[in-house]
């Protein structure tokens, strides 16, 4: 856990960048598509000071979130959860798909959810590709 903890904080603190076009540019790479709307959302996750543009959040702040998920495992109240959950899944990168079907797997046969995998969508999938995951949000919603 301390050398996940160390690498988030080194990365997270290392985030910063000369100009607003320097931000953006590295922030295109990790996204499967943009648009002015995304630019738009995508600038929340820096700020400006000394002339410098940083991530929204310190390494600091990522090291403890890390520490919290080693302390208090997610999988710890997945009884608890209903199983009409759908779990909707990034596929980018593919280098991380191993990892990802084993915590799917964990989530469906614990909570006996659903998990469903969306094409060419990285963590951001919400932004990949806005038109499924509006239509997943459409089909199962429950007001109950």
């Amino acid at each position: 856990m301390e050398e996940e903890v160390a690498y988030y904080e080194k990365d997270f603190e290392e985030y910063v960048f000369d100009d607003w076009k320097g931000f953006f540019n590295s922030e295109k790479k990790v996204y499967t598509r943009w648009s002015p709307l995304i630019e738009m959302s995508v600038k929340d996750l820096g700020f400006e000071k000394n002339n410098k543009i940083y991530w929204h959040a310190r390494g600091i702040t990522a090291g403890n979130i890390i520490k919290a998920m080693h302390k208090h495992e997610t999988a710890d109240i997945y009884e608890n959860l209903p199983s009409n959950i759908i779990l909707l899944r990034a596929t980018l990168p593919s280098s991380w798909n191993e990892y990802r079907d084993k915590t799917a797997n964990i989530f469906e046969q614990k909570i006996r959810g659903t998990v469903k995998c969306i094409p060419n969508t990285t963590h951001m999938l919400h932004c990949d590709n806005p038109e499924v995951v509006a239509e997943e949000i459409r089909k199962n919603w429950s007001c109950s």
